[in-house]
């Protein structure tokens, strides 16, 4: 505090006059942190510190010296104007010194400074200024953090707002207090075939027929009393097609809200489905091949009971929404190959590979697909056929892997058995390339990433057997 703005003692002279000196120190000491006691060119005859270890280890380390040469350069002269300020009078202005530590940090200090009538030295007292300094520090962490946290959630309050905005699923979004509908996204507008004006503010369920009012008024209270929801059939105004409403309670400080959802009926969000079509889903839901439906990136939109005891899941929902890679074959390469002939050919045959369960059992299968991605719901068809029946079968038939090998079994005797190795892993070698260059529909890369092969090394052994076109080989 300024000393203009002080309010100083009105009678010293009744009260201080007769003080010993020791009582005078002990109240320097317990007034400050640090107290100097400067002749008339500023150096240092006596001082005492509350923290010694910090500034100084004794009391010789700076007893003589001057008070610039203990203080960083850029205070010097903050020193030297604190010694020309100093009078009898009145304490100076405060002003900020750093001093040299004993870990050469710099230890801020604020010092005022007073003269004494008696003798001209001057007096020095200090206020250490790190625990302010620490407060400063953690304010600023405090504020930084504050900040960090804010910002984050506006980039969740965006990534919520665009999945709002983008969801094909209508929602409202109520004051639980008033039924208000306080917003809505455009999949809404679009189903009930109203605008944004004539919904939001509006008291919900105003645009969904009068008939299902009393069953929407006792699925809010239930939802409200005990959470608990379960989904209604209601139909907007105008219009006969059914449709799901569920609900739910969001509690915050300011209140509570309803997230109402609204979906079609199945079998109902578009043209009635015809007798055949309703049949033919009927027979894919009932039948023993797992049939699975993705969207363009391999997620699964929907499975039906076969694909779930295959991969041993118990609700349809534990698949939907999870990349079909997840179960199938070798991760990022077989789902990446049928994707990759989807593209180019539209479909793709008995596609031989692995189905691994939740709990890491194996079926060998073959997979039949199909792309609807110029439809109106882009989407890929798999039919997944478990095929170790199918193997046992026809175990009386020799499979074109095995008929070179029994060829090679019938040179036993013949040949030494280190050229019968060498002959039977080159064939084997063969075989193994050709099957891979026809499920990746002769694609190098893809074939190299599915035998674990560079594509160096896979050119090597191309030219070796003959395979593929020598010509595009020689430019890998």
């Amino acid at each position: 505090m300024d000393g203009a703005s002080a309010i100083a003692f009105e009678h010293p002279e009744e009260f201080f006059q007769h003080l010993a000196a020791s009582t005078t120190s002990a109240l320097m000491t317990a007034a400050s942190d640090i107290a100097l006691v400067l002749d008339a060119k500023g150096v240092i005859l006596d001082f005492t510190l509350r923290h010694a270890g910090v500034f100084v280890q004794d009391r010789s380390s700076w007893v003589g010296k001057k008070w610039l040469e203990t203080v960083t350069a850029e205070s010097q002269h903050k020193v030297e104007t604190l010694l020309s300020d100093a009078n009898p009078n009145q304490p100076s202005k405060w002003r900020q010194i750093n001093h040299l530590g004993m870990e050469q940090e710099d230890i801020p200090v604020s010092y005022t400074t007073i003269k004494t009538a008696e003798n001209g030295n001057t007096i020095a007292i200090g206020r250490d200024l790190r625990p302010l300094s620490t407060l400063q520090q953690r304010l600023l962490d405090v504020q930084h953090s504050m900040e960090r946290d804010f910002a984050n959630m506006r980039h969740a309050e965006m990534r919520y707002r665009m999945l709002f905005q983008m969801s094909s699923e209508a929602i409202f979004i109520l004051d639980a207090a008033t039924r208000q509908i306080q917003e809505a996204n455009p999949a809404v507008m679009q189903m009930l075939e109203r605008s944004e004006k004539q919904l939001i503010g509006r008291v919900f369920p105003k645009a969904l027929d009068d008939e299902c009012r009393s069953d929407i008024d006792q699925l809010l209270s239930d939802v409200r009393q005990s959470g608990q929801n379960s989904d209604i059939l209601v139909r907007a105004k105008g219009s006969k097609r059914p449709l799901i409403l569920s609900a739910a309670l969001i509690r915050n400080e300011r209140g509570s809200s309803f997230l109402i959802r609204l979906r079609p009926q199945p079998g109902h969000d578009g043209a009635k489905l015809s007798t055949e079509s309703s049949q033919m889903l009927a027979i894919i839901e009932q039948s023993t091949d797992g049939f699975v439906i993705t969207d363009a990136d391999g997620r699964i939109l929907s499975a039906n009971q076969a694909f779930l005891n295959m991969c041993q899941l118990n609700t349809r929902q534990q698949a939907i929404g999870e990349s079909l890679d997840r179960w199938l074959g070798r991760q990022g390469i077989d789902m990446n190959v049928l994707k990759n002939n989807l593209a180019n050919h539209g479909s793709i045959r008995l596609f031989q590979s692995k189905l691994y369960s939740e709990f890491g059992s194996e079926l060998d299968v073959e997979l039949s697909a199909v792309s609807a991605l110029d439809s109106s719901y882009p989407c890929l068809g798999f039919n997944i056929r478990h095929i170790v029946q199918k193997q046992r079968a026809s175990g009386d038939s020799e499979s074109p892997l095995l008929r070179p090998i029994s060829e090679l079994t019938q040179m036993v005797g013949k040949v030494s058995l280190k050229e019968l190795v060498s002959e039977t892993t080159e064939v084997m070698e063969k075989l193994c390339i050709e099957t891979a260059l026809k499920l990746t529909n002769d694609n190098r890369a893809s074939t190299a990433e599915m035998l674990g092969l560079s594509r160096q090394s896979l050119y090597v052994k191309l030219r070796r057997y003959g395979l593929g076109d020598l010509e595009d080989s020689k430019n890998p």
